[in-house]
């Protein structure tokens, strides 16, 4: 279990890193390109179908889960119909909004483009090619989908990066033959179509048995319907939680506050997108015990699950929280440390308490309850709507932290549901031994370490010095950790020797 969990986890991370490492790379030359108000408006396009493409959200867990669940009892025949069923749905789905774009191309490109208007005809050919790049897209994720729920994240996680490679290099080749963004777009669209013919054969080698059919029935159909749409629901109010504090600072703060805002979410969300990454490959393994009836051992696992994601997130966070001055002085400069330290130290403790509940939301997915994630979300837009002005208004940008902490806490609220209702585990355990210990403990160990700063350790206020007292810091904070976990009762033997044969085997 350990073994295939962690080769997931590892595949997953690892493309998470390079496709964050492949977009930051290829930024400047796409600007140099379109200019910046080129690559702001080919940003915006992206921005948008991502934005669009949330309703296929529901169609790709339920073909995660169903798979899983399929190969668990053997019954790797009933694959074939869940996966033409799931791409009926999306052709369906897509096919609608698709349409919808290409009939309102013309309004769409004016409200993007704005005042450049030398780009709106460019614009308006780039939202033709893309309203059918949304029914490819959707169509090439439902096998992504399919490989993640016969845990093979290793074919899902290394196309994905050798995709986004090949789409940003050809791409940057279009710009430099003069294609603008429509060649960028169509770069996108003849990959996307390549992939679905790849995908589709690679399918038939792995499964033998796999093949399209039409021997549908409405029970499957009924089934991803139950599935999915709450996944929808859940997935369109997560959209809107992400879009609402931009627009909301914009209008009580202006510009200068949306700039902080992105700047405080860059590093505490790719941290967090870096765990959701890895955490998500439990999801299949749940369902599949899920199948198999083995209540005990879904227990067993949520309980070290948290354990170990708990050990591990902890350093990351508190180090993050208590240095957010340092970390943003090293990377930009003082006079956006001393604007934006506290809204960075205010989102890493938000983006902890997010992923306190990376565990019972993968287990809730896993085991077939996608509707208590959407009413937690829904929750949240709600509490969204009424703090976050008056947030704003009384506290500043700072508002926008508090928000964060304030609306995760139904997340917390959700996890103990989940714990307690669902997988039938203690909720004092998960919380207070697991989780809120160890934070204390490294509140505790970086709190002490910050205070040898200011007192005892003169460093010079430079960059270099800072880079070197953090690198010193961190060192000293993980070997602390190692030392506790190993030398206290604090972690249960089993969970010992398991982040020993993790560690071993990531050494």
């Amino acid at each position: 279990m350990t073994k295939r969990i962690l080769k997931n986890a590892s595949f997953s991370a690892a493309s998470q890193f390079a496709n964050v490492a492949i977009s930051i790379v290829f930024v400047p030359a796409y600007i140099y390109f379109l200019k910046i108000e080129g690559y702001g408006i080919y940003s915006f396009l992206m921005l948008f179908f991502g934005w669009i493409t949330i309703l296929q959200a529901g169609v790709d867990p339920a073909v995660i889960r169903m798979t899983a669940k399929y190969v668990a009892e053997k019954k790797h025949i009933n694959i074939n119909p869940l996966i033409t069923a799931s791409l009926m749905f999306q052709v369906i789905i897509a096919g609608s909004i698709g349409l919808l774009v290409f009939v309102f191309a013309d309004y769409l490109a004016s409200f993007i483009v704005k005042n450049e208007t030398n780009f709106l005809n460019e614009t308006r050919i780039a939202l033709y090619y893309a309203a059918i790049n949304i029914v490819v897209l959707m169509c090439k994720n439902v096998y992504l989908s399919f490989y993640k729920g016969l845990q093979r994240y290793d074919v899902s996680s290394v196309y994905e990066s050798i995709f986004n490679l090949l789409a940003s290099l050809i791409g940057l080749l279009s710009l430099w033959l003069g294609y603008g963004i429509v060649g960028m777009i169509v770069v996108r669209l003849i990959l996307n179509l390549l992939s679905i013919a790849l995908l589709h054969f690679m399918a038939r080698k792995i499964v033998s048995t796999f093949r399209l059919g039409l021997n549908i029935s409405m029970g499957l159909l009924k089934e991803i319907y139950d599935y999915a749409s709450w996944i929808v629901v859940g997935r369109i109010n997560r959209l809107a939680l992400n879009a609402l504090p931009p627009i909301m600072i914009g209008m009580y703060i202006g510009p200068s506050g949306i700039a902080f805002f992105n700047i405080a979410t860059k590093i505490t969300l790719s941290l967090t997108n870096l765990l959701a990454s890895s955490i998500s490959v439990i999801f299949p393994f749940v369902s599949e015990l899920k199948a198999l009836k083995n209540a005990e051992k879904i227990n067993l696992f949520y309980m070290e699950s948290n354990r170990i994601l708990s050990i591990i997130s902890c350093p990351l966070y508190c180090f993050g929280a208590i240095y957010s001055w340092d970390i943003l002085y090293i990377w930009l400069g003082a006079d956006v440390a001393n604007n934006c330290w506290a809204l960075m130290a205010l989102f890493f403790v938000g983006y902890y308490l997010s992923s306190s509940s990376m565990i019972p939301s993968n287990f809730a997915l896993g085991i077939g309850n996608s509707k208590i994630l959407a009413f937690t979300s829904i929750t949240q837009t709600i509490i969204v709507v009424i703090f976050l002005p008056y947030l704003l208004n009384n506290y500043g940008i700072a508002g926008a932290g508090i928000n964060l902490i304030v609306f995760e806490m139904a997340s917390i609220l959700t996890g103990i549901i989940i714990t307690v209702k669902y997988i039938k585990a203690s909720a004092i355990t998960f919380w207070l031994r697991d989780r809120i210990i160890v934070l204390l403990i490294n509140i505790g160990i970086f709190s002490m370490l910050s205070l040898c700063k200011a007192f005892i350790i003169n460093v010079p206020l430079t960059r270099t010095g800072i880079i070197i007292y953090l690198g010193c810091v961190f060192f000293t904070g993980l070997s602390l950790n190692y030392f506790i976990i190993k030398y206290s009762n604090l972690v249960q033997k089993s969970t010992k020797n398991r982040l020993a044969r993790l560690a071993q085997k990531i050494i």
